[in-house]
C-alpha cells in the first residue's frame, strides 16, 4: 500500500519502499529522489515538443499537459526512466510514436505490422537476470483488435530481434487473451520444453486495467496476473545473462516494430533481482486493480 512517514506526512513512493529498480516508467512519480519529467510529448498541430512533469502530489501534471497540447493530438517522444539509471525509452520516428491523452500511453499498428513503440538502445548491464529478475506492467488491451489467433500483443521485450532475454506478451483470440512469458536463445533455451514460451490460463479482459508481473530465479519462472500466481515453470538452456540485452522495447519487439501492442500502458518497472512481487500491493491499490 501507499504509506506515509507519519500522520499527514508525505507518501512513501513505490521505489522508495522498493529500491534497486534498473528502470522505471510511469505517469505517476515513483521515487522521491526523482525530480525530472514524466514524458516528452509532441503536439500534432506544429510538431512542437515539451516535457511534462509531475504535480506536488506526485501525479501527472494534466493541467500543463492540456495547456501545451490544446486540441491537438499528443505523441510521446520520450518516456523518462525514474530509477536514476538514465534508461529513457524514446521514439524519433514520428510515425511510430505512441499517443498520450494524459492518462495513458496508447500503442497501435500503423499498418502492415508497423507498430508504435518506445526503445532504449543502450540498456546493456541494466537488466541481466543474473540470479533472478522481476517485471511489473500495468496495461490493457484494445477491444477493437480482439480477433486473430496469431497476433502477439507485446508489452515489453529485451533483445536484439533474434535472441530475447525476456518477451512479455499475450496472444489474442476471439474469446480473450492469454498472457505469455518467454526467455529464449534461439532453440537452446526452453521453459518446460514448450518452444521457449509458456502460456497460463489468465484472461486479459479487454479495456480493463491489469497488473502483469513476472519473476525469474535460477531455474524457475513465474507469471502473475492481478496478483494471481501460476505454478513455477522450469527453465533450461542458455543462461539469459549471456544474451544480447542491449535493446529494451516497450510496446513492440526490439526496434523493428513487426509485433506490438494494440492497447495502452500506464507503468513499467524492472528489477535485476527477484523481489517476490513486492510491488503488487502498491500498484493494485493506486490503480484500483
Amino acid at each position: 500500500m501507499i504509506t506515509t512517514f507519519g500522520w499527514g506526512g508525505p507518501p512513501i513512493l513505490v521505489l522508495d519502499e522498493n529500491p534497486g529498480a534498473c528502470a522505471a516508467y510511469s505517469l505517476r512519480r515513483l521515487s522521491g529522489l526523482y525530480n525530472g519529467p514524466a514524458i516528452r510529448v509532441r503536439r500534432s498541430s506544429d510538431n512542437a515538443e515539451q516535457d511534462i512533469y509531475f504535480t506536488d502530489t506526485n501525479n501527472f501534471d494534466i493541467t500543463a499537459f492540456n495547456a501545451f497540447v490544446g486540441v491537438s493530438t499528443a505523441y510521446v517522444r520520450t518516456w523518462y526512466d525514474q530509477s536514476g539509471n538514465g534508461k529513457d525509452v524514446g521514439q524519433t520516428t514520428i510515425a511510430k510514436q505512441p499517443i498520450c491523452d494524459g492518462m495513458q500511453l496508447s500503442f497501435f499498428d500503423t499498418g502492415s505490422h508497423s507498430y508504435t513503440g518506445l526503445v532504449c538502445n543502450s540498456f546493456s548491464n541494466g537488466f541481466q537476470y543474473i540470479g533472478g529478475g522481476s517485471i511489473y506492467v500495468v496495461a490493457k488491451a484494445n477491444d477493437n483488435n480482439s480477433g486473430g489467433n496469431n497476433i502477439w500483443d507485446v508489452l515489453i521485450s529485451q533483445g536484439d530481434g533474434s535472441n530475447y532475454m525476456v518477451n512479455l506478451s499475450f496472444t489474442k483470440t476471439f474469446i480473450g487473451s492469454w498472457l505469455k512469458g518467454e526467455f529464449s536463445a534461439g532453440s537452446s533455451r526452453t521453459i518446460d520444453g514448450n518452444s521457449n514460451k509458456i502460456t497460463n490460463t489468465y484472461y486479459l479482459i479487454n479495456t480493463q486495467w491489469s497488473n502483469f508481473s513476472t519473476i525469474q530465479t535460477d531455474g524457475t519462472f513465474k507469471l502473475r496476473f492481478n496478483s494471481i500466481e501460476n505454478s513455477p515453470y522450469t527453465i533450461t538452456g542458455t543462461n539469459p545473462s549471456s544474451l544480447n540485452s542491449n535493446i529494451l522495447s516497450i510496446g513492440t519487439t526490439s526496434n523493428t516494430g513487426f509485433y506490438g501492442l494494440w492497447g495502452s500502458m500506464k507503468e513499467v518497472i524492472l528489477y535485476p533481482t527477484n523481489n517476490n512481487n513486492a510491488l503488487d500491493s502498491n500498484i493494485n491499490h493506486y490503480y484500483s486493480i
